[in-house]
C-alpha cells in the first residue's frame, strides 16, 4: 500500500520490483513515526489523488535500471508454483500495474519473456510515470533509485526531517534480493533489445547502458525545494495543539 508519514506529511508510493519492500518495512518497523495505509499496495500517485489534493505531502518513490527489473521481475515469477506462476494476483485489488504483462507476455524461458516485453516498448516508461510523473506537470518531489536503496531512502528521511540510526539500516537485509548480476542473465542480443525497447525510460531516468554506472540525475526533483513548507509541518502543529488543550 502507498504509506502516509501524517506527522511529516509525507507520502511513499511503492513501485514494484524497486525495493519498496524494504523502504515499506523501515518506515513501518524500523522508525518512530505514525504510518497510515492509503490504497492498495501498489497504487500510484493518482490513485491517492485525494489524500494528494488534501494534503500536499512531500511525495517520493524509487526507480530501478530496466535490464535489472525485467530479470528481478521474471526471477519472482519463477519463485512462484507453477500453476499460479504467470496469473499475478493481489487481493482486494482493482488495479496493478503489472497485469498488462502479466499474464499476458509471460515466459518461463527468460529469452522469451524478454523479447514479448520488448515488443511491448515503453512499458517500464509508462509504468513508471505513474508513480513519478515524470515529463508530466505533476512530478513528485524525490525519485530514488533502487541501485542507492539505502543512501537515497537516508536522503529522503534527512529531508521529511524523519530520525533514523544510520547503522542499524545497514544491518537490515534486503527484501527478496536478486541472488545474481543481470550480466548473467542476458546475452549480448537480448540486452539490446531492452535497451532499444526502454530508450526513453533510460533516458528519462539518467540511467546508461550499464545497470552498475550510476544514474546521472539527483534523486530530488524541481517540485521540492530546501524551504519547502509542506515538510515537517504537521507534527509541531498537532503537539501544540494538544499542549494548548492540556
Amino acid at each position: 500500500m502507498a504509506l502516509y508519514l501524517p506527522d511529516h506529511n509525507a507520502l511513499f508510493v511503492h513501485l514494484p520490483k524497486t525495493g519498496g519492500s524494504f523502504v515499506s518495512h523501515v518506515l513501518r518497523r524500523e522508525l518512530d513515526v505514525r504510518v497510515e495505509r492509503t490504497g492498495y499496495k501498489h497504487s500510484h500517485k493518482d490513485l491517492v489523488g485525494p489524500l494528494r489534493l488534501k494534503h500536499r505531502p512531500f511525495t517520493f518513490s524509487f526507480v530501478r535500471h530496466p535490464l535489472t527489473w525485467y530479470r528481478s521481475y521474471w526471477e519472482m515469477a519463477m519463485r512462484r508454483s507453477a500453476r499460479k506462476r504467470w496469473h499475478y494476483y493481489q487481493r482486494n485489488t482493482l488495479w496493478h500495474p503489472n497485469w498488462e504483462i502479466d499474464p499476458h507476455l509471460g515466459s518461463d524461458d527468460f529469452a522469451t519473456w524478454i523479447n514479448n516485453v520488448s515488443q511491448r516498448g515503453d512499458y517500464l516508461y509508462d509504468t513508471y510515470q505513474l508513480y513519478t510523473g515524470r515529463d508530466t506537470h505533476d512530478e513528485i518531489d524525490f525519485v530514488g533509485s533502487q541501485e542507492r536503496l539505502l543512501e537515497d531512502l537516508c536522503a529522503a528521511l534527512d529531508i521529511i526531517k524523519v530520525p533514523y540510526r544510520r547503522a542499524r539500516l545497514e544491518s537490515l537485509e534486503r527484501v527478496n534480493p536478486s541472488p545474481a548480476p543481470a550480466s548473467d542473465s542476458y546475452d549480448d542480443a537480448l540486452r539490446a533489445l531492452v535497451l532499444a525497447a526502454e530508450q526513453r525510460c533510460l533516458q528519462a531516468y539518467g540511467y546508461g547502458p550499464d545497470p552498475s554506472t550510476p544514474r546521472t540525475q539527483p534523486a530530488a526533483t524541481g517540485s521540492f525545494t530546501a524551504d519547502d513548507r509542506r515538510v515537517g509541518r504537521r507534527g509541531p502543529l498537532r503537539l501544540a495543539a494538544a499542549a494548548r488543550r492540556g
